[in-house]
């Protein structure tokens, strides 16, 4: 992340908006990756709503389902048109 944001910094000067804004979409406010590290986020499901891309990282267990609201969040960007990843 350090290297993305330094590379947008010095390439990016002069646009009157930046080409992407980032934001960590979960169910959860916190939480813990593998290797322990820990992810805290503001951004919950409702704000797929104004995804124009929704990148779906791996899972921690594929043997456990996920969640009804998870499944309809991601289908309801992938209805009006986002870009999944």
């Amino acid at each position: 992340i350090f290297g993305m944001t330094e590379l947008s910094e010095r390439f990016s000067a002069g646009l009157v908006r930046p080409w992407y804004s980032v934001q960590l979409c979960s169910e959860q406010a916190e939480l813990r990756l593998l290797g322990g590290a820990t992810v805290r986020t503001f951004y919950g499901l409702a704000d797929l709503a104004t995804a124009d891309t929704v990148v779906i990282p791996s899972v921690r267990d594929v043997s456990q389902p996920c969640s009804p609201e998870l499944v309809h969040a991601i289908r309801a960007a992938d209805e009006r048109g986002a870009r999944l990843v």
